[in-house]
């Protein structure tokens, strides 16, 4: 990949993959010229920008004239709570996929990987894992809007001659992802000398370590990798409660269980009580496999994030 373009290059899993689109290849010690599409160049594209290989642009300063063999979505709004502006979810979601096909032929791209969302799926019922085939019937409007940009973008990226690949990801975590999700959201109030609360956990979900999904986004966009589905879940298949899930936070961050506040809130409402996926297909046409452990894993983005909230330490 000579040129490769990446939208959402600033969030949690953009980032972490263009890190590691900027690191030497382990044989060739070559690199691409990785460019980082944001809303706006500052706080967040500064550090990106002094890796090897990386600019940073706005979406006004894209050129029809440039060249790009691989494009990688990892923009999106409305993955916050906050975040339900009807306007901005789709333009947000649908309308950048859009204008990233609409240059795609000029560019010379030959593969365009997107970020689903498992939001996109029907609800299921335990222990059934969701597959690929499963109904689309969102419960969120995000889920909606992620929907709607994977079936109009590869049906225009087959117009186009252009190769589509979706990735609806399931649970990812891990350093860097944002304050209200589990386990910054923990660690930072035991930082502050506070406890934490939540609902009872009993929701089970299906996690995976952000290096191990960077591998996934990797090898989707190698185009000397075949693919022979658009579709592909990107999950452990490894179920977990929420409370399990905590629980583990709270033993390495040397806590006490009960300052989890494990059934102090309700529920959300709408919260789907069974959210595990089947990444089989995904497995077999390219050999991934999660390589971190839940324990490894939460390890790791606990120590980070006492490093971010309190130097090192929970009180």
């Amino acid at each position: 990949m000579a040129t490769v373009l990446v939208s959402g290059g600033t969030g949690f899993i953009g980032s972490a993959l263009v890190r590691r689109l900027s690191a030497p290849h382990p044989q060739t010690e070559e690199r691409p010229e990785v460019i980082v599409v944001a809303r706006e160049l500052g706080a967040r594209t500064a550090p990106l920008e002094r890796l090897p290989g990386v600019r940073c642009v706005t979406w006004q300063q894209l050129s029809p004239t440039w060249s790009c063999d691989v494009i990688y979505n990892l923009a999106s709004f409305g993955v916050r709570p906050q975040d339900r502006a009807l306007e901005e979810i789709w333009q947000g979601n649908v309308g950048l996929v859009c204008k990233l096909l609409d240059l795609a032929p000029g560019w010379g791209t030959r593969r365009f990987v997107h970020t689903g969302s498992c939001a996109e799926y029907a609800s299921i019922a335990a222990p059934d894992l969701l597959l690929e085939t499963w109904p689309l019937e969102p419960a969120t409007l995000y889920g909606a809007a992620k929907a709607a940009s994977s079936i109009f973008g590869a049906t225009l990226a087959k117009q186009l001659g252009i190769a589509w690949v979706n990735l609806r990801l399931f649970g990812t975590y891990g350093p860097g992802e944002a304050e209200h999700r589990i386990i910054p959201s923990l660690v930072k109030r035991w930082c502050q000398g506070q406890d934490a609360a939540m609902s009872l956990g009993l929701q089970v979900r299906d996690m995976t370590f952000v290096e191990d999904v960077v591998d996934a986004l990797l090898l989707a966009g190698d185009p000397d990798v075949r693919l022979d589905h658009a579709v592909y879940n990107v999950s452990s298949q490894q179920p977990v409660t929420i409370a399990d899930f905590a629980r583990c936070v709270a033993q390495h961050a040397r806590v006490e269980e009960s300052r989890l506040g494990l059934g102090e809130l309700p529920l959300r409402e709408g919260e789907q009580m069974w959210l595990v996926g089947d990444s089989s297909r995904f497995r077999a046409d390219t050999g991934w496999a999660p390589k971190v452990g839940m324990d490894s894993g939460v390890a790791r983005s606990v120590e980070y994030f006492r490093r971010e909230f309190a130097g090192g330490e929970t009180r």
